[in-house]
């Protein structure tokens, strides 16, 4: 069964080398297929080193170095045929239409601008562009700057309502489905959290909306905390196709190289394995049965440092999850 696991964040500034390998590391984690990025502050001259960095096709529409600019990032292995990209609003509307599984999708990726008035305009424009191509399958994902329903969404009040009104009109007219709400209608959790004076900010300000037609498909939707930008990482996953991908041939992860544990537990084993030559009846022989060791080898432990490393981040992102939710019961609206 192939499935496709789309990401969304604001990493509120995406032009550090640092921070982007971070990005990388987390995509990795979580076996991100495409990635929606807001807050990018990319320019083109940018647009090479993003290249290099990213392993798949980019599509970029820039803002400027302190604001704005939004991606659409596709992973090698997703197997996308891309239809087109439109840049609706630079920095902050972008549109990419690819096929996968002989369908078609309508990845759309917004920043919606913190002014409230100038978040009606653009949820008014973000409708016409999308009725355009209300025939794909949509998947609209990014930074909304408002919620739909304060009293689930938000400590507090709704600052804007009128663009929160003008949103929910879109959303309706265009059949679409919250993926969090669907899969957790009671929950409250928030994507974007900040204290100034001891006041507690908090807001589902980051989602993944969908075609109701894809309903059937929607495996799961998680919030996940992550510790370079002010906001959560929203995974979604969708059942794409019944098939199976192919298997792929097995490469060496030369990160493994930087890892001294794994140095040293490599070096025992190799000089174990040479000591064995003399059971095989030529040097070509070992050769072949000591390279598949050495996969099994390093797969194994990979395998278990993945393991051991997504048993951590998982109990971090678990108790961010508990200090969240009890800001509900904490902190007076």
């Amino acid at each position: 069964m192939r499935s496709l696991k789309i990401g969304s964040l604001n990493i509120n500034g995406g032009r550090d080398r640092q921070k982007r390998g971070l990005i990388s590391e987390i995509s990795t984690q979580k076996n991100i297929d495409i990635l929606f990025l807001q807050e990018t502050h990319t320019t083109p001259s940018d647009e090479t080193d993003w290249g290099l960095w990213w392993e798949g096709s980019n599509y970029l529409s820039h803002g400027t170095n302190f604001s704005a600019g939004v991606a659409i990032l596709f992973r090698a292995s997703a197997n996308v045929k891309i239809v087109s990209c439109a840049e609706i609003v630079k920095g902050r509307l972008l549109i990419v239409r690819a096929e996968i599984e002989d369908t078609v999708f309508c990845f759309t990726n917004i920043y919606a601008p913190n002014n409230g008035a100038e978040r009606v305009a653009f949820y008014t424009r973000l409708q016409k562009e999308l009725l355009i191509y209300n025939q794909d399958q949509i998947i609209l994902g990014g930074d909304f700057n408002c919620t739909l329903d304060f009293t689930v969404d938000r400590i507090g009040e709704e600052p804007h309502p009128h663009s929160s009104q003008t949103l929910n009109t879109v959303i309706s007219h265009l059949d679409l489905l919250d993926t969090f709400r669907v899969k957790h209608p009671q929950s409250r959790q928030y994507t974007w959290v900040r204290v100034n004076s001891n006041r507690v900010c908090a807001a589902r300000l980051d989602r993944v909306y969908i075609s109701r037609t894809l309903n059937p498909r929607l495996i799961h939707c998680n919030i996940l905390p992550v510790g370079f930008t002010d906001h959560h990482f929203v995974s979604v996953e969708l059942i794409i196709s019944p098939g199976e991908r192919a298997k792929s041939f097995w490469h060496f992860n030369n990160k493994l190289l930087l890892d001294n544990v794994f140095c040293k537990n490599f070096g025992c084993f190799w000089d174990q394995w040479q000591l064995r030559k003399v059971e095989f009846d030529s040097l070509k022989l070992w050769w072949e049965v000591g390279k598949a060791q050495i996969r099994v080898f390093c797969q194994q432990y990979t395998s278990h440092s993945s393991a051991r490393l997504k048993t951590v981040i998982k109990n971090l992102e678990d108790n961010i999850k508990n200090l969240e939710e009890g800001l509900n019961g904490s902190v007076d609206p």
